[in-house]
């Protein structure tokens, strides 16, 4: 029971009391739900929980997770716990919550503790999108098609813009000038009100790019020091290259892509993922069993990629997701078509953990932080 302490020799009395330095420390180290719990002991814990300083302090602690939905009637919200130990690599599981009357359809990313999903997978046409934070229970509903465009929108990523602290959406969506297309940056804080300010307007795409029925998966990225990545943007599909997004100046950088044979893959089964601080990218072979990893070695140059992994997979294992975990060598693998998912470690050539669901679930994942901190912009459900 934490409320006395005394100093060695001397008898404990009832004014003798932790500081709030001390229990600041005890605090940081409690899961969410037990700090939400603590706030109700006394005056003293509730400020110091609710204190700004302290929830940034607390989300920073809190371990990445995979986020993954699991389907069933309904669907859900789903985390796995990941540590240093890969033999405890699924140990635990548990269901996050989220408004009740907001069925989980296409997973979309998650920052800062803050997921964000599309209600209605079947429904190509909508552009609406929710947004909440299962931990403090608040959420939001988001147009995400630009009012001077004509219908047609896809979300790109969602980032924390690290100058401002801004959460932010860019999306890519047809001008009213056919054959044309532009990104489109969304501020939450200004998008999620009853009069949303209108996005900003990036910049032309190359002629010929833009958002048809099958522009699907672009929210499928690789975040890797501050910038965002896509092999399944329709500017890198066209390039036959590597789409960047830097989220601090908001500028667009081509990179080559690993020197292997045209035809060797399909555009739409390479994988991209930060492994060990650097950016990689897998590639299964279009007639055998084994995917290549490769990783570029120098950032700045897009010639220094060179091939670290050639992966043998298990008999009939397709996989169509690859996503790092943040654990050195261990890779999340899926397959939507075999509803296979594992936790695969690359030196060791073997799969450390299968990761079963009752229900299934889509292959792709996010890595996830839950965070105590409030948003002004979100409602509470």
């Amino acid at each position: 029971m934490i409320g006395t302490m005394s100093q060695p020799g001397e008898r404990a009395t009832e004014n003798t009391t932790l500081d709030d330095d001390v229990v600041t420390e005890i605090l940081l180290r409690l899961p969410s739900a037990s700090v939400f719990r603590s706030r109700a002991v006394c005056k003293a814990w509730h400020r110091i929980t609710t204190d700004p300083s302290f929830l940034a302090a607390h989300a920073d602690r809190r371990p990445a997770e995979l986020l993954v939905v699991s389907r069933g009637e309904p669907s859900f919200l789903e985390t796995i716990p990941l540590s240093l130990q890969v033999d405890d690599l699924t140990r635990r599981r548990s269901q996050l919550h989220h408004p009740e009357d907001c069925e989980i359809g296409v997973l979309l990313g998650c920052c800062d503790g803050l997921v964000l999903f599309q209600k209605s997978p079947e429904n190509l046409l909508s552009n609406d999108v929710f947004l909440c934070n299962p931990m403090t229970r608040q959420w939001a509903r988001l147009d995400v098609t630009p009012p001077s465009c004509r219908g047609l929108a896809r979300l790109c990523c969602f980032y924390r813009h690290c100058p401002s602290g801004e959460h932010r959406l860019l999306v890519l969506a047809n001008e009213p000038e056919p054959g044309l297309a532009a990104h489109y940056v969304y501020t939450l804080a200004a998008a999620a009100t009853s009069q949303p300010e209108p996005p900003r307007r990036l910049g032309l795409v190359a002629d010929g790019v833009v958002v048809d029925l099958f522009t699907n998966f672009i929210h499928h990225y690789a975040d890797h020091r501050g910038k965002i990545h896509w092999t399944v943007h329709p500017l890198a599909s066209s390039t036959e290259k590597i789409l960047a997004f830097d989220t601090v100046s908001e500028d667009f950088r081509l990179i080559s892509r690993p020197p292997w044979p045209r035809d060797h893959y399909h555009d739409e089964d390479l994988c991209l993922m930060e492994l060990d601080g650097r950016l990689a990218v897998t590639a299964p072979e279009l007639h055998g069993d084994s995917m290549e990893l490769w990783v570029l070695v120098d950032y700045d140059d897009d010639q220094s990629w060179s091939r670290r992994f050639r992966i043998v997979l298990p008999p009939l294992f397709y996989p169509h997701w690859w996503t790092g975990t943040g654990v050195p060598n261990v890779v999340f693998v899926a397959s939507y078509t075999h509803n296979f998912k594992a936790l695969y470690h690359l030196t060791e050539k073997r799969i450390v953990n299968q990761i079963e669901y009752i229900n299934g679930t889509w292959g792709y994942c996010y890595l996830f932080k839950d965070s105590l901190v409030p948003h002004s912009f979100l409602n509470p459900y």
